[in-house]
């Protein structure tokens, strides 16, 4: 024989919180409905004005261009070179003037060794601000296993921020390179 099962209490809390969910839900549509009906006409929903804030347009971004270093010496420049390369390497040189403008040639000589059978070839190549030039040396002194080099150019870019020379040598092994950053 079966037992008869015991009778289901109903709540009253039910309806009641069932009520709140419907009454939130119509609430949260009719906002919803009144943002998009006022939205399209562009006018502002009234109850919800005080939730609203417009938030500025930022002032447009600064360009920001970077201030070259002044370049405080004048005239011939010399310079020391250190460096643990094998074959043709540059020990020191000068540069004038250093503080070239736009239209005027500058010199560039390198005291130049070279322990395996001397240089046969020197160039350069002169990188400023925006453009790359491209020079070839002459030995002035020396011998082709120990002696000066000299390149000019005539400076046709600013040298504001940079201006760098790669030097290539050539001898019977192949082509070496050095990099002298003179600003």
């Amino acid at each position: 024989m079966d037992t008869p099962l015991p009778p289901v209490e109903t709540s009253k809390k039910k309806p009641f919180l069932v009520g709140i969910i419907v009454l939130f839900s119509l609430g949260f549509l009719y906002a919803n409905y009144m943002v998009y009906t006022y939205g399209k006409s562009g006018k502002s929903v009234p109850f919800l004005t005080h939730l609203t804030k417009t938030i500025p347009t930022p002032p447009p971004l600064a360009t920001i261009t970077p201030t070259p270093f002044p370049i405080n010496r004048h005239g011939r420049m010399p310079f020391t070179v250190m460096t643990k390369t094998t074959g043709p390497r540059i020990i020191e040189g000068w540069v004038d003037p250093f503080d070239v403008k736009v239209g005027n040639q500058q010199r560039l000589a390198l005291y130049v060794v070279d322990d395996n059978g001397g240089i046969d070839e020197i160039t350069g190549v002169w990188k400023t601000d925006t453009k790359e030039k491209f020079v070839t040396f002459a030995r002035t002194g020396g011998s082709k296993s120990e002696g000066w080099w000299e390149g000019s150019w005539t400076c046709d870019d600013s040298i504001n921020y940079s201006l760098k020379i790669t030097v290539t040598m050539t001898n019977k092994n192949g082509s070496y390179t050095q990099l002298v950053t003179l600003r």
